[in-house]
């Protein structure tokens, strides 16, 4: 062994011994076994329209960013953007006559609690669970031979 290559080796080796002792708990310092912080919503300047703590951290990066709230949205496109998000089709005319006569207080929450119920509902957020699981009635056109139980699973997904 070249003397340059040793000495380096044995550098190595001593600055090694010399470190600091390991952690006796290195999981103690990572971020999943820390216990969660509540932290305290911000004061605010103008709290007119806050519903939930999660609107005053929101509020609140609004005024430090200097940015006004978008004004509230009229009750139909409520409507069609809840239908969209939850349901990934647009309200039908029958919701739209329903949800525009409700006036009673609670009306949005009640939407939510229906659209959540849906059929629909499990249909379009499945699609996203069968996809990351490969899910497939068949092999694909190479192989086509079906799979004569996987619908079951595909409907408990559902």
């Amino acid at each position: 062994m070249k003397p340059a290559i040793a000495i380096a080796v044995v550098a190595a080796a001593v600055g090694a011994l010399n470190a600091a002792p390991p952690d006796k708990n290195p999981q103690a310092k990572h971020w999943a076994y820390i216990a969660p912080v509540r932290p305290e919503p911000p004061v605010l300047k103008d709290s007119a329209g806050i519903q939930n703590p999660i609107d005053q951290f929101i509020r609140s990066r609004l005024e430090r960013e200097g940015i006004k709230p978008s004004p509230e949205a009229d009750k139909l496109t409520l409507l069609r953007r809840l239908c969209l998000d939850l349901l990934g089709l647009p309200p039908t005319p029958q919701q739209i006559e329903a949800f525009i006569q409700d006036k009673a207080p609670g009306a949005y929450d009640r939407l939510v609690e229906r659209l959540l119920q849906s059929p629909h509902y499990g249909e379009r957020w499945a699609r996203f669970w069968l996809d990351a699981a490969r899910y497939a009635d068949s092999d694909g056109y190479e192989k086509d031979s079906g799979r004569p139980h996987a619908w079951r699973w595909r409907d408990w997904v559902i």
